[in-house]
């Protein structure tokens, strides 16, 4: 009866999901990737959300710009004095060429409907020789980052869809494109581009909630290799 409260929550309720430290994702990301970003970069963070990473880049760039489709995200970033713009990602980005140094794409690249544009755009606003640094979550992970369901990721899409609707009801349609990318896809995605750093991450503790850190602790001592929670990339242009 507990697994079944716990689908049928929804997503926003949902007892995985909530108390997420995504502050404490920054700063591990950042710990991983700063020995290969120069100080004074002009960084783009795409889909910033509220601002978590845009804020670690913040530090050791000398200009960091967040776009995203979400006013409520962006009021909260401008709270903290974060620089924000709000475009559509999957359409023209507003800024000229070679513009930026650096640009972050963290948990975004599966939520885009056509990866291949959006890199378009990336590349026509990094200047040469500009990094870009990418994230996403292990989409085989025994439970779905996305939609907190078992085994989703193994399953076929016609099985998803089923899946999604018979166990998780819709509380856990989420309003934007989501699709399962895995660390072999971005290889190929990126291919053109020089890969300077690639890494599963296990994120640490203090990113979970804290009824859950004493599983993701064993989880992490035990099934961390075998199963990362994401993936890591620096490309250079």
């Amino acid at each position: 009866m507990w697994l079944k409260e716990l689908f049928q929550r929804g997503k926003d309720r949902n007892r995985l999901r909530l108390g997420h430290d995504l502050t404490t994702k920054a700063k591990f990301i950042i710990t991983k990737v700063q020995s290969y970003v120069p100080s004074g970069l002009r960084h783009l963070d795409i889909a910033c959300g509220s601002g978590q990473i845009l804020s670690a880049f913040n530090r050791i760039c000398s200009k960091s710009i967040g776009v995203d489709l979400s006013e409520h995200c962006l009021a909260i970033c401008r709270q903290q004095d974060l620089s924000v713009i709000r475009a559509n990602i999957t359409e023209n980005l507003p800024f000229k060429n070679e513009t930026f140094d650096l640009v972050t794409l963290i948990s975004t690249i599966e939520h885009v409907p056509y990866p291949n544009e959006l890199l378009k755009e990336v590349n026509r606003i990094l200047s040469p020789n500009g990094l870009i640094i990418i994230q996403i979550p292990n989409p085989y992970f025994p439970i779905d980052l996305h939609y907190f369901l078992p085994l989703y990721g193994y399953l076929p899409l016609f099985i998803q869809k089923i899946y999604r609707r018979l166990l998780a009801g819709k509380g856990y349609l989420i309003n934007y494109n989501t699709i399962q990318i895995s660390k072999g896809d971005v290889e190929k995605i990126f291919a053109d581009y020089a890969q300077v750093y690639v890494q599963d991450i296990v994120y640490p503790v203090e990113v979970a909630p804290n009824w859950l850190r004493p599983f993701y602790s064993f989880y992490k001592a035990s099934l961390g290799r075998l199963f990362p929670t994401g993936h890591l990339f620096i490309y250079r242009k």
